[in-house]
């Protein structure tokens, strides 16, 4: 009998053990730590949603003023040590609402959004073959779109519509630890497969370390801006998240 129960205690102790994470996490779905809004400038607690890098959720993550998530918090600090918006002629593909209302408060020459197959931006732009002439803009922002497109096509396309010592604004999750991205036709077949290996229903890829040498291989000139502390923790940052700056040669 002691056996019996033994096995059962070892069985369910895996159930066990994810039910206690849960009801922790539960606890903090509203907040733990007070945060600051770089983009709108709540002061207060942030709310969990949704984790870029794996399943699961983040915590202290959505700003409840603005909505906000940890990269529009990191871009807006990338333009304030960077100065990147005011004054620019600035295409920005698929806008949301809180970072859009920053970069627009900074003063652009002109601003415009664009979104493949939407009516809620100013333009409709297939990222894959932008129908725009060479040397449109001084600068182009594309956060979280790469990994759902073809680089390949876009990052040439992107390179063409900027004017010389325009700058690409892009952010997209990598794994550092990779040294090569991982992409594979096969994988995309269906949604289960898509989230199984790409995290998200409509990712095609998940970015390694080689995501610098795609964005030089156009001829940007690369920089970056990185998350660190003390502003993870101020701003409730993602440890390591990348803003790529590059730049197009005069």
């Amino acid at each position: 009998m002691s056996g019996m129960r033994e096995r059962l205690v070892h069985r369910l102790r895996p159930y066990v053990r994810s039910m206690r994470y849960g009801i922790r996490a539960a606890r903090y779905l509203f907040g733990k730590f007070p945060r600051e809004c770089s983009v709108c400038g709540y002061h207060g607690r942030f709310f969990a949603y949704g984790n870029p890098l794996g399943f699961g959720l983040n915590l202290d993550a959505l700003c409840p003023k603005c909505l906000s998530l940890e990269r529009h918090r990191l871009l807006v600090l990338c333009d304030k040590d960077r100065n990147l918006f005011a004054n620019k002629e600035i295409l920005h593909f698929a806008p949301e609402d809180g970072i859009s209302t920053y970069i627009r408060s900074r003063g652009p020459r002109r601003y415009i959004t664009c979104e493949y197959g939407s009516s809620n931006a100013d333009l409709d732009i297939n990222i894959e073959a932008i129908n725009l002439p060479s040397g449109e803009v001084d600068l182009i922002v594309c956060c979280h779109v790469l990994e759902h497109v073809s680089d390949s096509k876009a990052l040439p396309e992107l390179f063409r519509i900027l004017r010389a010592g325009g700058v690409l604004v892009a952010m997209t999750p990598v794994i550092e630890g990779w040294a090569r991205t991982f992409e594979d036709d096969t994988k995309l077949s269906t949604i289960d497969n898509r989230l199984l290996y790409f995290n998200q229903h409509d990712h095609v890829r998940f970015f390694g370390s080689d995501v610098r040498d795609r964005l030089k291989s156009v001829g940007f000139a690369v920089d970056e801006y990185t998350a660190t502390e003390p502003e993870v923790s101020k701003y409730g940052l993602i440890r390591g998240e990348k803003v790529f700056v590059c730049k197009k040669p005069i």
